[in-house]
């Protein structure tokens, strides 16, 4: 039996935002039993001193501010440690952010990454690169933060369901985070008005979640929201949902094909990622199902 703590993968830019995201990170190590891994990317040639100075002053400044990173990142990790009560290790490498953190995921196998994410620009949101990057290739769940500020628990998990993208891990992945916390799990399907028959089976399905999940254990609300501004409006629905819900937790799936070679992420998963302010787990999907068909 592998008895071997898993860790949590919580890359440190020193923004504002990923220092949220590594407070968010503390419950989750504790309740999880995961030890908490703080990753830093450094650039890849160095730091760049516009050719001011020798090189051998160069090499110097640089090496000065490197200690510099090393300092704060173990004050960060002495910090994450006292907090969340588990062990905090750093980890500082040299590359393009996004995929040393997929190289370093790959090495350690983390349970999960969480992101911290705000990329704003002309009072608009987008998904950073590096973010996106992570989101869509990533072989583990990714947490990414947004908001500012957040219940210190989870007690809401908000699951919307489709038909179009894989539900079984989703599900699982939605449990197994309400019996860390004891939360409620609100599935929520929006149905287009457009849509008879597929809404038809919908209905079938968030019931059978439904089911499946309060079979568990885990007490679950269900609520189907019918709409007539068609799939564009789909991020906004959730989004409402889940701030009129208490929501501290969206799951949604990244792909909507597992076996495409190409990563995905589709653009209501964008939207969602991008707008809410609530955290999000993004879900790359593993299982060959598409939906669920009786138990899962």
């Amino acid at each position: 039996m592998d008895n071997t703590i898993k860790t949590i993968l919580v890359p440190i830019d020193f923004s504002e935002q990923s220092i949220v995201a590594l407070k968010q990170s503390y419950n989750l190590a504790r309740l999880g039993n995961r030890s908490i891994t703080l990753l830093h990317v450094l650039p890849e040639s160095g730091f760049n001193l516009f050719g001011l100075f020798s090189k051998e002053h160069n090499e110097k400044l640089n090496k000065d501010i490197e200690d510099g990173i090393a300092e704060k990142m173990n004050i960060l990790s002495k910090e994450a440690s006292e907090k969340s009560g588990m062990p905090t290790n750093v980890l500082i490498d040299r590359g393009k952010v996004y995929q040393v953190i997929l190289e370093t995921a790959e090495k350690i196998k983390p349970k999960l990454i969480i992101m911290g994410t705000r990329n704003d620009i002309d009072g608009k949101r987008y998904i950073g690169s590096n973010t996106l990057g992570v989101i869509r290739e990533a072989k583990c769940p990714v947490i990414s933060i947004n908001g500012r500020t957040h219940h210190e628990g989870c007690r809401n998990i908000i699951l919307p369901l489709d038909l179009t993208k894989q539900t079984r891990e989703k599900v699982s992945k939605s449990i197994e985070i309400a019996k860390y916390y004891n939360s409620t799990i609100k599935v929520i399907a929006v149905m287009l008005s457009d849509k008879k028959t597929q809404n038809n089976r919908l209905k079938v399905i968030i019931n059978q979640v439904k089911n499946f999940i309060e079979s568990k254990g885990i007490t679950c609300k269900a609520e189907i929201i019918n709409t007539s501004e068609g799939k564009r409006s789909l991020a906004k629905i959730i989004i409402n949902y889940a701030k009129d819900n208490e929501g501290d937790l969206i799951m949604i799936m990244t792909q909507q094909e597992a076996n495409w070679v190409e990563f995905f992420v589709g653009s209501t998963a964008q939207d969602i990622i991008n707008y809410s302010d609530i955290p999000v787990m993004s879900i790359v999907p593993q299982f060959s199902s598409e939906i669920i068909i009786g138990g899962l």
